[in-house]
This record gives structure tokens, sequence and C-alpha cells, in this order.
């Protein structure tokens, strides 16, 4: 699955570029082909879905498969900050991180997701601040503190929020697939988060 979310990515990197009117290669995202992708071939994007995403639809699932590689390559311990990951080069004896380790990751995932809508919530909801939820929610999201593109979530701008979002949104649904065997690939609800986090 790495390696056909790796494709997609590829794919959606060059249509994006083209759109920008740059040169892939140039492009902010670096990622290698992968070759033949065998295995969850139905999962690939196809080239008139592709012709189908405006410019901001493109953006948004960019990013979103994005997050779903770079979750991909921490699960394999092959998430080296100093190049981007390549699954076709990586050798069949990597393992996966234990199923513990990927609970708790997955809601870590989820609750940083959690505060990003929050904060998305609070800036453009003016009714939100006299809900009752307002306060609890308020006491939680203090305790989660939030990178978005290196910066603290308070400074991002809206459009940042929206990216760093979809990211958190796919490597959300590439953990919940990736540790539970009932999940589907792409199933309805499994970018969804479930409620206010409980925190220490």
């Amino acid at each position: 699955m790495a390696l056909a979310v790796q494709a997609n990515l590829v794919a959606l990197k060059v249509a994006d570029a083209k759109q920008q009117g740059i040169a892939p290669h140039k492009h902010a995202i670096r990622v290698a082909a992968p070759g033949a992708v065998l295995r969850f071939r139905e999962t690939l994007i196809e080239r008139a879905q592709l012709k189908q995403y405006g410019p901001t639809e493109l953006r948004l699932r960019l990013h979103e498969v994005w997050g779903q590689l770079c979750l991909a390559a921490w699960m394999f311990h092959v998430d080296d900050p100093a190049a981007p990951p390549d699954f076709s080069r990586c050798a069949h004896t990597h393992t996966l991180r234990c199923g513990a380790v990927l609970h708790y990751k997955e809601l870590e995932i989820e609750g940083s997701l959690w505060r990003m809508h929050y904060e998305q919530r609070r800036r453009h909801d003016p009714a939100y601040p006299g809900l009752p939820e307002f306060r609890p929610d308020t006491l939680v999201a203090q305790r989660i503190p939030v990178l978005v593109f290196g910066r603290s979530i308070e400074c991002a701008g809206d459009d940042e929020l929206l990216l760093c979002g979809c990211e958190y949104a796919g490597m959300l649904a590439m953990i919940r697939w990736a540790a539970d065997e009932r999940r589907r690939w792409g199933e309805p609800g499994i970018m969804d988060v479930r409620g206010r986090p409980e925190v220490a």
C-alpha cells in the first residue's frame, strides 16, 4: 500500500506542478516515482480523475496523500528527515511498529487534528464562544500543542491550517487502515475525529 500511496503522490505532485507552471523536480514535495505497483492497484488515482481536480481540490488531495506517505514511512522506520521516503528502495526486512505504538500514535494524530478543528471553529464560528462546550474545549485545546509547518498553530494562516489538517487526516486514515484489518481503504469516516480527546 505504501508503494501505491507513493505512486499517487507522484501523480498529484506532477499535476500540481503543471498547474503552477513549474517543472515537477522543482516542486516543494520531493518524492520519487516508485515504478510498477503490483498490489492495491485499485487505490491508484486515474488520469481522468486527476484532470477533474480543480486547483484547490488538487492541493488538498496532495497534502492528504503526503500525510499518508509520511505516516507509512514512520510505521516502517524509514522516516529520514534528510530524504523523502522511497518504498521502492526499501528492503523487505523493514518491520512494522507494534500495535500498541500504532494505537498511541493514532490517538496523538487524532488529538492534533481535533486541535486544528477547534482552532478553525474558534476563528470562524462567532457563536462558538457562547456555547457550553467552548470552555471545556478551550481547556483541552490549551493542553495540545500543535505546530503548523513549523509555527505555533495560533500563528498559522487559515490556508496553512487547512493544508496541515489535510496531512493529519491522511495520516489518520493510513494508521487506522494499517492497524485494523476490518478497515477498508478510503472507507467513509476513516478520517473522522471522534470528539474532544482526553488529555492527562
